[in-house]
């Protein structure tokens, strides 16, 4: 525990969902332990910025005005580019170039917005891939929308979901449940996915290894490390509850 609080990983984070934000709207948003304004210009791109107006601290997201590609402070119309850049303040003839909002990468996939977020500001170095079974006409069925908000931090969802005994533990539930609340005589234990060896050599008569599968980044690397030395890690948060928005087909 002497590491808990734990730090917050890099990474892409669903912040919405696409048809949360249409064009000309901007919604309030907390992410990251800081609050966030998520909008969508007049052209439907999507951004994703520090909510307050570096001015006097207006937040971006009440009351919004966008106009174009632009977004307009609700207190004093000071007026900001699509790149976070003020480009006007209506009642002066010089523009205060120091007082730029501080923008995120922002990917629109699969029908959801996602942030990237890194605690140095690092940018990107990952993508996220298309998944055409959530497109429209994909001959699937429709998607559900869940939302859960649990007290926990992000990691320990990852680090109890994957793991064999707590799987088994929830297929044990499982059975009981399919078998009218009784324990069966027999409990099914899950079923790995096997495969033989290419190498006749590291054969040992029906010996098959069996392979792990785990999702990582376009070059190998696995995004969220479990040392908590690694550079892989960012700014403490603890008081930002884990929230998880989840499409089940």
């Amino acid at each position: 525990m002497r590491n808990y609080p734990m730090p917050m990983p890099f990474g892409w984070f669903q912040i919405a969902w696409s048809d949360e934000i249409s064009p000309g709207e901007a919604i309030p948003r907390f992410y990251f332990d800081r609050h966030l304004v998520a909008w969508r210009d007049e052209a439907g791109q999507a951004h994703l910025w520090d909510a307050f107006c570096p001015h006097l601290g207006a937040h971006l997201g009440v009351r919004p005005r966008v106009e174009g590609t632009e977004i307009v402070c609700p207190l004093h119309s000071w007026r900001f580019d699509a790149e976070g850049c003020c480009i006007d303040v209506p009642y002066s003839e010089r523009i205060n170039k120091q007082a730029n909002m501080t923008t995120y990468p922002v990917l629109e996939r699969n029908g959801c917005l996602f942030a990237w977020y890194h605690p140095t500001d690092e940018p990107p170095s990952w993508d996220l891939p298309e998944l055409p079974e959530f497109e429209l006409g994909s001959g699937f069925s429709e998607v559900f929308r869940k939302h859960y908000q649990l007290n926990c931090h992000w990691q320990e969802v990852s680090e109890t979901q994957v793991d064999a005994a707590h799987i088994q533990a929830h297929l044990v539930d499982y059975q009981i449940a399919l078998n009218g609340g009784v324990r069966p005589d027999r409990i099914m234990p899950p079923r790995s996915m096997s495969t033989t060896p290419a190498d006749p050599s590291r054969r040992s008569g029906s010996l098959r290894t069996s392979r792990l599968l785990r999702e990582s980044s376009t070059d190998g690397s696995t995004p969220m490390s479990a040392d908590p030395d690694s550079q892989q890690r960012g700014s403490r948060v603890s008081s930002t509850p884990c929230c998880w928005d989840v499409p089940f087909r």
